[in-house]
């Protein structure tokens, strides 16, 4: 026998050591009302049959903004 498994440290993703996006090749579905910097779209769940509920993200000051959009 080997013994127990070792265990790998976590891997830490740092948001603020990516590279920039290039601002030409997509635009921006909605601005920080703090800062006025792209959000970025975090998660999107159901609110229901007519509905999704949009989560976004600052990755400047990391302001949470949640939206309900209706879906037809």
């Amino acid at each position: 026998m080997k013994g127990p498994p070792q265990l790998v440290p976590p891997i830490v993703f740092r948001r603020r050591n990516l590279p920039p996006k290039p601002k030409d090749t997509v635009a921006s579905l909605l601005l920080c009302p703090n800062c006025n910097h792209d959000m970025l779209l975090f998660g999107v769940e159901p609110e229901g049959p007519k509905g999704d509920l949009y989560t976004f993200e600052c990755d400047k000051c990391g302001r949470i903004e949640i939206r309900g959009v209706r879906i037809r």
